[in-house]
């Protein structure tokens, strides 16, 4: 089982875990944004078992691999969530002078500040697929 908190503290991060019920709430709450042409099409919040398939399929927009890191890195790491997918760990809240990168995991795992105005995913698949990286206005189409 996976640690965030101890990835997240070892990367310099201070971080929290957020209690089981609340995290798997925070996920649906992000589903409801980037999964939600997914839900539109297919009734269900996530396709082929996993939320990511969203961008890999192209049902949202979102820049991959070195684009995606660099988009990532721009971003304020203030107050982040980092929400996994699936029961191997817990979701955390997390402040950093840096974005982490959880790519070297090789877990499905969904960054967002709480706002969720953006999102990186690293998933279990990189480099094949992932790491994705977009914000909820692409799906509107605006900038």
């Amino acid at each position: 089982m996976v640690d965030l908190i101890e990835v997240a503290t070892a990367a310099g991060a201070t971080a929290f875990e957020i209690p089981r019920k609340e995290g798997w709430a925070l996920l649906q709450a992000w589903r409801e944004i980037y999964c939600a042409p997914v839900h539109e099409a297919t009734g269900k919040w996530v396709c082929a078992g996993f939320g990511w398939h969203a961008f890999s399929n192209g049902f949202f927009p979102s820049v991959r691999g070195h684009r995606a890191l660099e988009a990532y890195n721009r971003q304020d790491s203030a107050d982040l969530l980092v929400l996994p997918e699936g029961d191997h760990c817990s979701a955390i809240r997390c402040t950093s002078s840096a974005p982490l990168d959880f790519s070297n995991l090789y877990i499905d795992v969904y960054v967002a500040p709480s706002s969720y105005e953006w999102t990186m995913v690293f998933t279990h698949e990189h480099p094949m697929y992932g790491p994705y990286f977009s914000w909820a206005k692409w799906l509107a189409g605006t900038t």
